[in-house]
């Protein structure tokens, strides 16, 4: 009896283990591109790991060239979020718009470089594409985005894809669901991520 009692502990404790390292260290699968690595990463991309980890903080705007009100615009955001991440305060999600090719994902990762937190990137379409397991997965992206000690800048490409008024006729029970999901995790200021 205590062996199939060892059997059984060890079987189910694995498997949160198991849940509480995806959640922490693995990348969600909606999450396309991230500067947060994991230990596995690193042991796989030494080199890669290494220069990122030596890259100093640059000027986020060095290189891009903005209508002076943007660019004035661009650095208040920049000041901002810099202040909050250093003073542990309330993030205060962002909303970039225009049409591709404009910079925006350049402005993200750019500003995670420049603060000192990691960045991921996400697409509203895949949101779309996952059907009934959207909610699972909008849920473990904002658990790890959570679960970062550095900060995370969430960035939300192609949001229009599931991102629309809920009232919509064209908007099937999977979408709304995963709208709802989103809406949930985002309705509050976080100390740990800041969605753009």
């Amino acid at each position: 009896t205590l062996f199939v009692l060892g059997y059984y502990s060890v079987k189910r404790g694995s498997g949160i283990a198991a849940k509480y390292i995806e959640a922490h260290l693995g990348k969600p699968s909606l999450v396309q591109e991230t500067s947060r690595f994991s230990l596995l990463e690193a042991l796989k991309h030494p080199v890669k790991t290494t220069q990122r980890l030596s890259n100093k903080p640059k000027d986020v705007l060095q290189g891009v060239i903005l209508s002076p009100a943007l660019e004035d615009r661009l650095s208040q955001i920049t000041l901002a979020t810099s202040n909050t991440r250093t003073n542990k305060g309330m993030y205060k999600n962002l909303l970039l718009f225009g049409p591709p090719g404009t910079g925006k994902t350049l402005f993200v990762k750019r500003l995670a470089q420049h603060c000192g937190m990691n960045y991921a990137i996400m697409t509203g379409g895949d949101v779309v594409a996952m059907r009934e397991e959207g909610v699972t997965a909008i849920n473990k992206v904002f658990d790890w985005a959570n679960s970062s000690r550095k900060g995370l800048l969430l960035f939300v490409d192609e949001a229009e894809a599931f991102l629309r008024k809920r009232s919509s006729e064209h908007l099937s029970e999977n979408v709304r669901a995963s709208l709802n999901t989103f809406l949930y995790q985002t309705g509050e200021q976080s100390d740990r991520f800041m969605l753009c």
